[in-house]
């Protein structure tokens, strides 16, 4: 709020209402300013992303705590400020894991999740291992039910099933090998014998990363040999 108070341009901010009765923190002394623009990373892991913002925050941290206790640790982002968004620290989660989760308070049909289910599409599409999974609120008015409200909304438990379902899709990033052969899946290749061998094994999603990965290296030698 007082990044946005100070700004020279116009900002919104919005308030989550349901943070104001279930959320208390400490408050450090100071201007403790947020800049406009950047996201936090507020848990470290390396099998899967949730990206969120707002209220969702705290339901995410909580489903990211219990994926955990499954043996799979996820990268939580906090992207804070919507406009200017913070691509780099999208694309940077969205290629760290492979897999990516998006998850707001807000419908889901033209909601925020879209725009960076998109961006990373476009920019981060030949690391992913499965789809961008979005995860928002119905599709209707928001209830003033407090039931209602609820089976509106995403929590952690919704969003821990979404994380699972998309965790379980492709290739495990545990079982990328860390090789010049990027994307080769341990758990699924062949064994070195294999006549059928391409270096590449017989996971689906890994055959994927693989070409598009030496596609996307080839085609700048291609272009400077043509240059020259």
């Amino acid at each position: 709020m007082l990044a946005a108070i100070r700004d020279n341009n116009p900002v919104i901010y919005l308030e989550s209402k349901p943070l104001y009765r279930t959320l208390k923190g400490y408050v450090p002394p100071g201007d403790g300013v947020v800049p406009l623009g950047q996201a936090a990373l507020a848990r470290s892991g390396s099998d899967l992303s949730i990206i969120t913002y707002g209220a969702m925050l705290q339901q995410a941290l909580a489903a990211a705590a219990r994926l955990a206790g499954d043996g799979i640790e996820c990268d939580v982002v906090d992207l804070r400020t919507l406009k200017p968004l913070d691509v780099e620290a999208v694309l940077a989660t969205a290629r760290k894991t492979g897999k990516v989760l998006v998850v707001h308070a807000a419908n889901r049909l033209v909601g925020v999740g879209a725009e960076v289910a998109a961006l990373i599409a476009e920019q981060a599409f030949e690391w992913l291992d499965a789809p961008v999974q979005r995860l928002g609120g119905l599709d209707t008015p928001v209830p003033f039910s407090p039931p209602l409200e609820d089976a509106y909304r995403p929590d952690a438990e919704k969003i821990y099933t979404a994380a699972r379902q998309n965790h379980a899709q492709g290739c495990t990033s545990s079982h990328l090998a860390a090789s010049d052969r990027a994307g080769q899946c341990d758990a699924c290749a062949p064994a070195p014998d294999d006549p059928g061998d391409d270096g590449v094994g017989e996971c689906t999603y890994a055959r994927i990363r693989y070409w598009r990965i030496a596609l996307r290296r080839a085609v700048p030698r291609q272009l400077h040999c043509g240059q020259g």
